[in-house]
């Protein structure tokens, strides 16, 4: 390399000389040595290996000042590069001095975090400047050299290398910019030769920047070897930012995995032709038998590939027939040797690709190698879904010596093997057989991965914490999910289970001292003069219903709670079903799913009164023969399991907590709210439909009631929107505990509606409003008014209309609402229809049909949904067993 100023000004190129600016020199050394093929360049950086003597269009000048020494010479252009954002104060002298020799200036710099980008000030002091913002430099040499290189991408393969796992922040979430490190210098010099003259901004990064777990899968995809582990706090508060309108120099896709391929992140086997060839010439000289052995080496990776990815795939597919089983020992074991098997046929696969290289025959192998690594993904992420259980088990049952601890590594397998699932899901590259488990479990691992960041809060790594429990008896339905016969209460510190105790509702409520009042429903229609617990869940909002139930706990024993989780008969019938009878040995009885609610009203209601011993005692002791069975006995795991997600999606399982983190609860469907995070425009009608019921006649009339639901909207050629909702019920009772269904009906819809009219039985009642006074009702003089006497109440952006119907024993009843919906589509050219049906808690399952009736200037725009048409109207029907939205769209006929 030549010294800083030696035979500078008598060389040749003088006049058409680069000046390259760059105190780290990462990009400026490369950048360099390419420009100086073609021009004569002047480098000023503190790096100066890999520029030797033989470079003649090359001098390097040392950044040795704190501001260097540039020789005095004129340059077409000046390229000034800060990667780390220290060398800023310069700018106004480097472009002074562009604009003194009339050179084209180029500023490049790195993405920032907190977005001090300096952009004005450059194109203000030279107009003609050009400003490039580059990514996240990786390279070979800057891994090997840089460990604490401050970029993403340069971390994750130096962990790679040197410690074969991977450590993401948070939930990998977080966008990553990596750019290799020639796509930089050849943009560079793209500008240089004034490719892109009409731009002054430039981006060189991916214009879809990946996730930092899928960055984390692409390396892991160059490597199976490598493992992902979560570290949950993520310390980085900043966000990327860089500014607008710029031209992105990588186009609409960068082949990010494809660099990151070739880089060396493991030690492969390289083979070279010209020694192959040299050792197919000494085969002619080798003895018969060695000729064997070498022809054995060459077939024996194809021999063994195929060997152990029958034994990965056959012992994947054992391991899930023993989970079925409910063999959880075995399952796990089984997930491990697969994944091993997998592993192994995977690196005999490498030399067998090699191989195929060679004789060009890759792509035939492509199959086989996919499926290889499809077995190994499938194998690991159930595997580590296996160890997540370990962790958490010691954690549940007091086994733990280190339980924050524990939870972290629990907490990071479990993540590992849902991102891990989830994402060959969504590629559609799970086997049918597995994928199906997965799809019914689906809710469960839904609520698992969305609430991972606060459940240590919720099982008390941060403090001890409590919880009510519900027990709601759906067969005596509330707006909640069922009148509340007992509660429970379940205590956690640092993830055990500490206390869990079942109490008769009955019993806390005589505690009461004081008056609370009731809802006027109850009080006029159930002629309870006073509010307790067992009817706290009144709220057609089961979040609000929470609120009540536990400010009740506190007032009637002095127990706070931090949160309340309900659970109805439904729920207990379907964990019955999945793990069959269960033996109760204190009544001498066996229950399972067919027999559940008879005999437990035998059980309860023999000689029963509110507050009975027995009735606490038979609950006590289904509920501990069954918790039993699940811990100490072989049970179809898969099956409990898909009870739980069965009865998150249905609402016979809710959540409503105190704390900030409730919102998590509330988006995912798992507190049966009002509250939806729909859109609201002109150009899409949100309609809104809730049934909600009260067995007020003090019996269990709800296990032989069933109901059917059907609604009809017509848009009028004027636009309007009218509706019609009919709801059927069937009363298959013949004496207690069934009777008479006495129904305190609340229909739930959209804000503003007008409501025409109600009819019962075909017979339009004469709707008055409610006398909801109990000074007025009360009164001994009182008359019932004349007519349907209907309660208008508004919540959530919702009009509530509520009237009492009785369904007596054998009969059927029909009730229809007819309404108007706010809102003209006459003048749009497109608009949605946005139906949401909010389920009841406690309900099974709701037959429902649609009729949907439109004018002719519109079209129906058919989606996925399961929707048919004929002449002008849409139909649909369904048994909507959750909360169900329904979108359908029109486009006006041009």
């Amino acid at each position: 390399m030549k010294s800083a100023f030696f035979g500078f000004k008598n060389h040749s190129f003088f006049k058409n000389s680069i000046l390259v600016i760059d105190r780290m020199g990462l990009i400026g050394e490369p950048l360099s040595l390419k420009l100086s093929k073609e021009f004569f360049v002047v480098f000023v950086s503190r790096k100066n290996v890999g520029l030797d003597m033989e470079k003649p269009n090359l001098i390097h000048v040392p950044f040795s000042k704190k501001f260097p020494e540039i020789p005095d010479s004129k340059y077409s252009h000046i390229i000034f590069i800060d990667e780390e954002r220290q060398d800023l104060e310069f700018l106004p002298r480097i472009i002074s001095k562009a604009r003194s020799v009339n050179s084209d200036f180029i500023f490049a710099q790195g993405l920032s975090e907190e977005g001090e980008y300096t952009i004005d000030e450059i194109l203000r002091l030279c107009h003609s400047a050009k400003v490039v913002i580059f990514g996240d430099i990786f390279d070979k040499e800057l891994i090997l050299k840089k460990e604490n290189f401050k970029s993403v991408i340069n971390k994750f393969i130096y962990q790679a290398q040197k410690l074969g796992r991977i450590q993401v922040l948070g939930e990998g979430l977080r966008e990553a910019y990596p750019i290799h490190l020639t796509d930089v210098v050849n943009g560079l010099i793209d500008i240089v030769f004034k490719i892109h003259k009409s731009h002054s901004l430039f981006y060189i990064f991916p214009k879809h920047p990946p996730t930092e777990l899928s960055l984390a899968h692409m390396i892991q995809k160059a490597n199976p070897e490598i493992t992902i582990d979560f570290v949950r706090h993520d310390p980085r508060l900043g966000k990327v930012f860089y500014p607008s309108n710029g031209l992105n120099l990588l186009g609409e896709k960068y082949l990010l995995a494809q660099k990151i391929r070739s880089i060396d992140i493991k030690k492969k086997v390289r083979v070279r032709d010209e020694n192959l060839h040299e050792d197919a010439k000494r085969l002619k000289k080798f003895p018969f038998l060695i000729i064997w052995v070498l022809i054995f080496l060459l077939l024996s990776p194809f021999v063994f590939t195929l060997f152990f990815s029958s034994f990965g795939l056959s012992t994947l597919y054992y391991a899930k027939r023993e989970l079925d089983k409910g063999n959880f020992i075995h399952a796990k074991s089984s997930f491990h040797l697969s994944q091993a098997f997998f592993y192994l046929g995977q690196q005999t696969s490498s030399i067998l690709s090699l191989q195929a290289k060679i004789m060009g025959r890759e792509n035939n192998l492509k199959r086989l190698l996919q499926d290889l690594d499809l077995g190994y993904k499938v194998s690991q992420g159930l595997y580590q879904a296996f160890n997540s259980e370990i962790y958490f088990s010691k954690i549940l049952t007091g086994k733990s010596e280190n339980p924050r601890n524990d939870f972290t590594i629990g907490e990071n397998y479990l993540k590992s093997s849902i991102v891990t699932l989830n994402k060959m899901k969504a590629e559609g590259k799970i086997p049918a057989a597995i994928l199906q488990n997965l799809e019914i479990i689906n809710p469960l691992v839904k609520l698992l991965f969305n609430t991972s960041d606060v459940m240590p809060n919720i099982l008390g790594m941060k403090g001890p914490k409590t919880y009510l429990i519900l027990f709601q008896n759906n067969m005596e339905l509330r707006p909640g999910g069922g009148i509340i016969d007992f509660y429970g209460l379940l205590k956690f510190n640092l993830g055990k289970i500490t206390e869990f105790t079942m109490h008769d509702a009955y019993d806390a409520d005589k505690q009461l001292r004081g008056h609370v009042e009731p809802p006027f429903a109850i009080r006029r229609y159930l002629l309870q003069q006073h509010w307790y617990m067992r009817d706290s869940n009144f709220n057609v909002d089961f979040v609000k219903s929470a609120l009540s139930s536990s400010n009740f706990l506190f007032v009637e024993t002095g127990q706070k709670a931090d949160g309340v989780i309900a659970v109805d008969m439904s729920f207990v019938k379907s964990i019955l079903r999945a793990i069959g009878p269960v033996y109760v040995a204190d009544y001498k009885d066996t229950i399972d799913e067919n027999n559940f609610y008879m005999r437990t009203q035998f059980h309860t209601a023999k000689n029963f009164f509110p507050g009975s011993v027995q009735q606490k005692d038979f609950l006590r002791a289904l509920n501990e023969a069954i918790i039993t069975k699940i811990t100490k006995e072989k049970v179809p795991y898969l099956l409990v399991a898909q009870a739980v997600s069965d009865a998150l999606l249905q609402k016979h399982l809710l959540f409503a907590f105190k704390d900030n983190f409730q919102n998590i609860f509330t988006v995912n469907g798992w507190s049966s709210s009002l509250w939806e995070e729909r859109e609201n425009s002109e150009e899409i009608v949100n309609d809104f439909v809730g049934i909600n019921e009260a067995n007020l006649g003090i019996n269990k009339a709800n296990y032989y009631i069933s109901r059917q639901v059907s609604q009809k909207v017509t848009i009028g050629n004027n636009g309007n929107i009218a509706e019609e909702l009919t709801i059927n019920y069937r009363n298959e009772s013949k004496a207690w505990p069934g009777g008479e269904y006495k129904n305190y009906l609340r229909i739930i819809l959209p804000k503003n509606i007008s409501l025409l009219r109600i009819a019962i039985n075909g017979n339009n009642q004469n709707v008055v409003d409610a006398v909801t006074d109990p000074l007025l009702y009360e009164a001994k003089n009182f008359k019932i008014p004349q007519g349907l006497e209907v309660e208008k109440t508004q919540e959530d952006d919702k009009d509530i209309f509520g009237f009492l119907v009785k369904i007596p024993a054998g009969k059927i009843i029909s009730i229809t609402l007819e309404y108007a919906l706010p809102g003209n589509v006459f003048g749009l050219n497109t608009f949605s229809y946005d139906l949401r049906f909010f389920k009841q808690p406690g309900v099974d399952s709701v037959p429902y049909s649609l009729a949907f009736t439109y004018p002719d200037y519109f079209n129906y725009v058919k989606n996925s949904n399961k929707t048919s048409e004929a002449k002008g109207k849409i139909l649909y029907s369904e048994k909507i067993i959750g909360d169900k939205n329904l979108i359908l769209n029109f486009t006006k006929n041009k």
